[in-house]
């Protein structure tokens, strides 16, 4: 019924960066020190097929303006560097009136403070990597409750994340890497305040500014056997903790409006989540520099501890499968690659099919293809690829 064309349609979106950036660097023989400021400006607009004339009229018109500030030293010390520093990011998010659509994200100002520090101890058969950093964050809000009053919440947060990971050579094939992390984070504007229809997503979310900040602790321990150059394997498992998990769950009804119905999210607290996996790598070379083959898997759970039921979204188990022909030098070319990748993704059995409004997909294969050549003209290189995801055309 139209003539053929190739302009996206309604609905789309449509955003603009514009990004300005200034990085100084100074020596001194104490210590180096580095000095950056970045402003930003972000506008996304988006579309919908609206009544009346008005599909013109985007239905989201936001612009972000951030300024950010960064000082950073580096010193020597003990055969090794302390990083630290601090970082200021001012942000100013602004709704443009006259869309005739309630904003999911109200108008807000934040103020973001952090200080860090972070330094490398290495000795003969550890390495010892450790850091911390604290962060005050401060939202003020402009936006309506529920009698439709203008409010002007404001919400102040102080967050900390302390980090350490040590590395440890067993032998000469095997090494091992153990990491705790404690951190707290801030619940970000939408989990507080998101409220009406998030275009994109063809949803209605619902924030809560009662949020706290999540607490969480996090423990990763990573094993590398190394057999020469021809075969190499790594297993990680890993444990994360978090209490006060924040978690988009999906309400099981419909809210009707003048665009029509749209399936309900909530943002919601949960005490304790308890989120363990395991990835797994091996590589094999049965032709050194020419054949290279490789398995991956990886498995996750995210389960909630009091009620002890799984969440949904979580990733179900994964197998990768490559073959590849891999030189770095072949003649006149290098870097020469031609590999083709078989992907499993099973079906998530764990959790259950009616917490959401689809139950989860059934098991799928995906067979895909990557090939890359690079050579040298003059000084110059010069290098062409050809990549092919999903040959099968699977759904």
């Amino acid at each position: 019924i139209e003539p053929w064309t190739y302009k996206i349609s309604y609905p789309y979106q449509q955003t603009i960066h514009h990004t300005l950036k200034q990085r100084f660097q100074f020596n001194t023989s104490w210590a180096k020190y580095f000095l950056q400021y970045d402003v930003q400006i972000d506008q996304r607009k988006e579309y919908d097929l609206r009544r009346n004339g008005r599909s013109e009229i985007p239905v989201m018109d936001i612009d972000l303006l951030t300024h950010h500030l960064s000082a950073k030293i580096i010193k020597p010390y003990n055969k090794s560097n302390v990083h630290a520093g601090v970082d200021v990011f001012l942000k100013n998010n602004h709704n443009t009136p006259g869309t005739g659509i309630q904003a999911i994200i109200p108008n807000y100002t934040t103020q973001n403070f952090a200080a860090w520090m972070h330094h490398k101890l290495t000795l003969k058969k550890f390495e010892l990597d450790a850091g911390w950093r604290y962060e005050f964050q401060q939202y003020n809000v402009s936006t309506f409750n529920n009698l439709n009053q203008l409010i002007f919440p404001k919400k102040t947060y102080n967050t900390f994340a302390i980090s350490a990971t040590l590395f440890y050579k067993i032998n000469q094939i095997l090494d091992w890497t153990s990491g705790l992390t404690l951190s707290n984070r801030a619940p970000n504007i939408n989990e507080l305040f998101s409220q009406g229809v998030h275009q994109s997503a063809a949803a209605i979310e619902y924030g809560d500014e009662l949020m706290k900040p999540e607490r969480s602790f996090k423990w990763t321990n990573k094993f590398e056997l190394k057999w020469n150059e021809k075969a190499h394997l790594s297993i990680t498992p890993y444990l994360h903790v978090i209490n006060g998990f924040i978690y988009l769950n999906p309400q099981k009804e419909y809210e009707i409006t003048i665009r029509g119905a749209f399936p309900v999210f909530q943002y919601e607290q949960l005490s304790l989540v308890n989120i363990g996996g395991i990835d797994a790598d091996i590589t094999f070379y049965p032709i050194k520099n020419l054949l290279k083959l490789q398995g991956q898997y990886s498995f996750i759970r995210m389960i909630e501890i009091k009620k002890k039921y799984d969440l949904i979204g979580t990733p179900p188990n994964q197998i990768k499968l490559i073959a590849a022909l891999e030189r770095t030098d072949w003649g006149k070319f290098q870097n020469v690659y031609a590999g083709l990748e078989w992907k499993y993704v099973g079906e998530q059995f764990h959790v259950n099919p009616n917490d959401d409004f689809l139950a989860p997909p059934a098991a799928y294969h995906i067979l895909s293809f990557d090939s890359n050549i690079e050579w040298k003209v003059r000084s110059n290189t010069m290098g062409i690829g050809l990549k092919v995801n999903n040959i099968t055309n699977t759904t």
